[in-house]
This record gives structure tokens, sequence and C-alpha cells, in this order.
């Protein structure tokens, strides 16, 4: 999937008002959320250096949109 049919596809699905947020739904408070601020977005949203796919080599730019720090257990 590109950026542009990511963007297509939030601006299809979600309404355009919606605010970015955090939630932990596995807290007491499930339905507390906390405001994405724009400076923050760099820790959601970034390019991945050097990306491989199934041990080759990406050849274009890849948008991480996860927790690279997530672990293997």
């Amino acid at each position: 999937m590109t950026v542009e049919l990511f963007a297509k596809w939030l601006l299809d699905t979600f309404p355009h008002n919606a605010m970015l947020v955090t939630t932990n739904g596995r807290a007491w408070k499930d339905t507390e959320v906390e405001r994405v601020k724009a400076e923050d977005l760099h820790n959601f949203f970034f390019l991945k250096e050097e990306p491989t796919m199934n041990d080759k080599p990406v050849k274009k730019p890849c948008l991480v949109i996860f927790d690279e720090d997530r672990c293997d257990y």
C-alpha cells in the first residue's frame, strides 16, 4: 500500500473531524484517550532505513506506522 492509498483509505473510512489519539484498552479506564500532538507524530510514523523484505532490499521508501521497538518474545 502506498502513502497515497493510505491517505485515501483514511479519508474514505473515518470522519474527517476525528481526532488522532492513543489509548490503553487494557487499562481500568479503557475509554480514556490522549490526543496525539503534531510534534509527536514522528513517534508513530517514520521512514525505515535500508528496509528489507524476505531478506531482500526494498527499492522504495517504507513508511513505518507502528512501534518499531516492539519485541518478539
